[in-house]
């Protein structure tokens, strides 16, 4: 892979998973780009939500995560809740086309908990059914299946996660109502973990990106030529082997005591052999096989009371060619 030029991590999760407040560890280290701010900006203008408001924010705020890629920061953080894979593709295909690594964080909660949270904040509240929904469809990072989402984090929030899966970084939120020194002691602990995984993408590189339709044409032109060239090399392989094969049957002793023009006879018997034989099969074994069942097949084995002796020269020439 091609160096990085930077790492864009994508914060996922429910409303109210902690994503922002994540974010803001990192202070002046990231460029912050949250999703909700064109989002809520979008919605104060026009009084309602609907469909089309949510598309055009959202377009918004990946205008923002290029630009923010064009200008070179070092750590760039989409902060959205992306419970489709297919939203985190989009982000993945942003940084590999700018030359950027990709990492995702899913900061995991159960419903209740984020249902909870969302109803003690003061302003950015979310209907308590629009996070319901958004859990029961969430795509969660799966690398085994998707190896664009190997840089993947798991900081789940309530009881240990099961071990399905063990190819991502789980770390286990436990928080207690005004425990703060506990809660704060596990956000630096996250704040780690991230860093570490922003250095482990970088490290890795930028993904490849995907071949121009007229790259594409070059690759599969040559793949067409060397199949040519392939299909060539195999061609003349079995006729040199035929030809080889008719020279050596007319040299079996078994043959030796024929007249010259009886040997001239069988000659062109193999020979015909050998023409249908290249033109029937395109490997060895086959043209070997079609060889010897043309001979048995001569109009001609009639006319010759020494056939039976031809045949038999064929078939243990035959079996000498194929070892």
């Amino acid at each position: 892979m091609a160096a990085a030029r930077g790492v864009l991590v994508a914060l996922i999760g429910l409303p109210a998973a902690g994503k922002s407040t994540l974010a803001r560890q990192l202070g002046e280290d990231a460029e912050w780009i949250r999703f909700d701010d064109d989002l809520e900006a979008a919605v104060t203008v026009s009084g309602r939500f609907d469909e089309e408001t949510w598309r055009a924010s959202r377009a918004k705020a990946l205008a923002r995560v290029g630009e923010a890629l064009s200008q070179g920061k070092a750590l760039v953080l989409a902060d959205d809740n992306c419970f489709y894979r297919s939203m985190r593709h989009t982000l993945f295909k942003l940084a590999r086309d700018s030359f950027y690594a990709f990492a995702t964080v899913f900061l995991d909660v159960d419903v209740d908990v984020a249902i909870a949270r969302n109803a003690a904040r003061t302003d950015d509240r979310v209907p308590d059914d629009t996070i319901t929904k958004m859990a029961a469809i969430f795509e969660r990072p799966d690398p085994d299946d998707h190896p664009w989402e190997r840089h993947s984090l798991v900081l789940r929030d309530g009881e240990p996660p099961d071990a399905k899966a063990d190819r991502r970084e789980e770390v286990v939120l436990r928080r207690r109502p005004g425990d703060v020194r506990e809660c704060d002691h596990h956000q630096r602990e996250c704040g780690e973990r991230l860093r570490r995984l922003v250095e482990q993408a970088r490290e890795a590189g930028a993904p490849p990106k995907p071949l121009s339709e007229e790259e594409l044409r070059q690759v599969e032109h040559r793949r067409d030529e060397a199949r040519k060239e392939t299909a060539a090399n195999a061609s003349h392989n079995v006729d040199l082997t035929l030809r080889r094969l008719v020279g050596d049957v007319l040299k079996d002793e078994r043959l030796a005591s024929l007249t010259k023009d009886h040997r001239k006879r069988f000659a062109a018997i193999l020979n015909d052999a050998r023409k249908v034989a290249q033109k029937q099969s395109t490997t060895l074994e086959a043209a070997l096989a079609a060889f010897s069942s043309a001979v048995l097949a001569s109009p001609q084995k009639k006319d010759h009371g020494n056939f039976d002796v031809l045949a038999a020269a064929v078939e243990d020439r035959r079996r000498s060619a194929l070892h």
